[in-house]
């Protein structure tokens, strides 16, 4: 089923819980009174999701793997719903920091998978007023429509910011998957605090893009390494990663420290960055740091020579 939530003007919550995935292990730790807890126990195993809350109305209406469309102020949230959950108290939404309504707990939140933020054109603009007019009103401003809105869009149309790039999307399920990842560094470069286990999301994603699982080859926190991967194999890849946007080559600090950790553990491979900006390093290349740079690039500018470099740090190429 596809359902349509309307706000008519931007919702302030979206930038919590929208906008970028909540870490579903700083959720729980922020969950204070026993009762939400207790609610809160569905979402373990889950690493991070998007959430929202309908209102008790329209969440009797939707059911798991249905498609949920949030029209906030002149963005579309297409998402998945992963999980409904009832939490009487309110505690899992005062733990993602959502502002109150009219000083009333949220207590119906769902959380959301599959996450794409659209901005809304006129042709798209009319294509939601075209579902609305023509579905089913099950709540205040909540509809069950009868099809993908952005799916009937002109091709013309992007996603939120998304930069002009030599990555083309083709229906190839990699490819896909990466210009997935794209617009996801985009939206977080958007959001003005966020963290650093936020940039580590994106470095996982683009990992699992390159053939790696979670978490048989992608581990976090191995001593102070902040992602290892492949740790089993001897051409394992120790990462470091920063907050900082402006990361580069220049930050000899971050070089020496991932250098550091990674002759600890004898590590081939070292890669800094920062979810967006890559350099990867071969320490089998040379005698010096230099000498085993081997390339640097930035997602959201690759080109096709970058995506064919990739190739040598693909999981079936490290076997």
């Amino acid at each position: 089923m596809y359902y349509l939530k309307v706000y008519k003007n931007k919702v302030a919550n979206a930038k919590l819980s929208l906008v970028t995935p909540i870490s579903i292990q700083t959720l729980l730790g922020n969950i204070k009174n026993e009762s939400s807890i207790s609610n809160s126990k569905p979402l373990q195993g889950y690493k991070e999701l998007f959430f929202w809350d309908l209102g008790v109305n329209a969440t009797n209406k939707i059911n798991i793997g249905d498609t949920l469309f949030i029209k906030s102020g002149n963005d579309l949230f297409r998402s998945k719903i992963e999980i409904i959950l009832k939490d009487s108290e309110g505690g899992i939404g005062d733990a993602i920091g959502w502002a109150l309504q009219f000083k009333s707990p949220w207590q119906n939140p769902i959380g959301l998978i599959d996450m794409k933020r659209i901005v809304i054109d006129r042709h798209l603009e009319n294509k939601i007023e075209d579902e609305i007019e023509t579905g089913s009103k099950e709540a205040k401003n909540f509809y069950q429509i009868k099809k993908d809105p952005y799916e009937q869009k002109k091709p013309a149309s992007k996603i939120q910011d998304e930069p002009s790039s030599s990555v083309s999307v083709s229906p190839k399920k990699n490819a896909s998957e990466l210009h997935d990842l794209i617009s996801q560094i985009i939206l977080l470069k958007n959001v003005s605090h966020h963290s650093e286990r936020e940039h580590e999301s994106l470095v996982e994603k683009f990992f699992l893009y390159l053939g790696y699982n979670y978490p048989v080859d992608i581990r976090y926190r191995v001593g102070h390494i902040d992602v290892l991967i492949n740790s089993e194999s001897n051409n394992s890849i120790v990462i470091e990663v920063k907050r900082n946007w402006k990361l580069s080559r220049q930050n000899k600090d971050v070089i020496d420290q991932a250098y550091g950790y990674a002759s600890n553990i004898g590590s081939r491979f070292v890669v800094i960055t920062n979810g967006d900006y890559y350099a990867f390093f071969d320490r089998l290349r040379g005698l010096s740091i230099n000498d085993n740079f081997d390339f640097e690039l930035k997602l959201t500018q690759i080109s096709d020579k970058e995506i064919q470099l990739l190739k040598k740090y693909k999981k079936s190429s490290l076997l």
